[in-house]
């Protein structure tokens, strides 16, 4: 029988075993390298989380510090966020970007609150106005709710707009919201105590329970541009004039306990879609133009940048207990302690700091 040779050049067919073994050595390798990678991103990942649970809890330290120790109320059993809320600190929730739109009164951006899913009368979006703590101050926004928000055919569960005034914390302070009450017939009523529709809303917080302060019935539809107005002064009793367009629609004053100073933030209320632009404190204008990114004198880090189950329930993945130290009938000295949890792969991941807080209002 007659072999034929392989000519120089020609290719000899199929793969040798050495080769074999060769390209199974290689792709090995690769997948550890794509294992390591990943397994670096998570371990990455979890670090920077657990760093910003260590922040937020250092920041609640330091904010429980500056409290009046009368304020320091004890808060125990803390099974849920709810029976043990952070104080005197407020925090940034919802989705916030700078957007193009070509309607915008201050063209070519605004600044939008993504329309979300699963509030449902709730408060879905919060955003701080950057000085931090105000008193006297005169806050104006340009406001359009886009026609894809909610809708209701409950008057309670439309959607509604407006800002938090002279807050200490999410359970403490004034809140202003403006509603839906078009022609069209489509009605939001805030207060339910007072006849008719009253969909502008001004109501004072204390400890988490919401008190009217006063109200009123403008009409507000979607898709429209609409210049938004707080003015707040004074301290015994604090004074609000309420403006829409120009014009003095609601004015109210509160004499009992009333807050001096605080934190002010724009509110989305009950899943709403909306556009925001030349934003006034009184001491600067923003109008979100010259860059896509949010300024960086609004960005801040808060509870609801951690990741956890329930999206749709705002400032709840921080608790903080507090106790009387070192004896249930101490008066002048309190153990504080701070808890943060997120969720890493269906994990719950948790970062806990303690601290002795005195009426001097100085770690002891």
């Amino acid at each position: 029988m007659e072999r034929k040779s392989r000519q120089p050049g020609q290719s000899k067919a199929g793969f040798t075993l050495v080769e074999s073994i060769l390209s199974l050595f290689v792709v090995s390798i690769m997948v550890a390298l794509l294992v390591g990678l990943a397994s670096t991103r998570d371990v990455n990942r979890r670090a920077a989380q657990r760093s910003q649970a260590a922040a937020l809890a250092d920041e609640e330290i330091n904010a429980l510090r500056r409290l009046d120790f009368t304020l320091l109320t004890d808060q125990t059993n803390c099974v849920t966020p709810s029976n043990c809320p952070f104080k005197n600190v407020l925090y940034n929730a919802g989705r916030w970007a700078v957007v193009a739109d070509g309607t915008a009164p201050s063209q070519p951006n605004a600044l939008e609150l993504a329309l979300a899913s699963g509030f449902t009368n709730t408060q879905s979006g919060q955003l701080q106005f950057p000085a931090g703590t105000y008193g006297d101050a005169t806050f104006t926004v340009q406001v359009k709710v886009a026609t894809d928000s909610v809708s209701n055919s409950n008057p309670s569960l439309g959607w509604a707009v407006g800002m938090t005034l002279r807050s200490r914390d999410a359970a403490n302070g004034y809140r202003l919201r403006f509603a839906e009450n078009d022609a069209a017939g489509v009605l939001t009523d805030l207060d339910t105590v007072a006849a008719g529709v009253q969909n502008v809303y001004l109501e004072k917080i204390a400890g988490g329970s919401a008190t009217p302060l006063g109200s009123t019935n403008v009409t507000l539809a979607k898709g429209t541009w609409y210049t938004l107005e707080a003015a707040i002064t004074g301290t015994s009793p604090v004074s609000f004039t309420i403006k829409v367009d120009g014009t003095t629609v609601l004015t109210s004053s509160d004499s009992s306990s009333p807050y001096a100073s605080g934190s002010t933030a724009l509110i989305g209320w009950n899943d709403v879609h909306a556009l925001v632009d030349d934003v006034q404190d009184g001491s600067g204008t923003w109008n979100f133009d010259g860059s896509t990114e949010l300024p960086l004198a609004w960005v801040r880090l808060g509870l609801n940048d951690l990741p956890d189950s329930t999206p749709t329930t705002l400032n709840d993945n921080g608790t903080v207990e507090i106790v009387p130290y070192p004896q249930p009938s101490s008066v002048d000295l309190k153990k504080v302690t701070v808890t943060v949890g997120w969720v890493q792969k269906n994990t719950t991941q948790t970062y806990t700091t303690t601290s002795l807080i005195g009426k001097s209002e100085l770690g002891l």
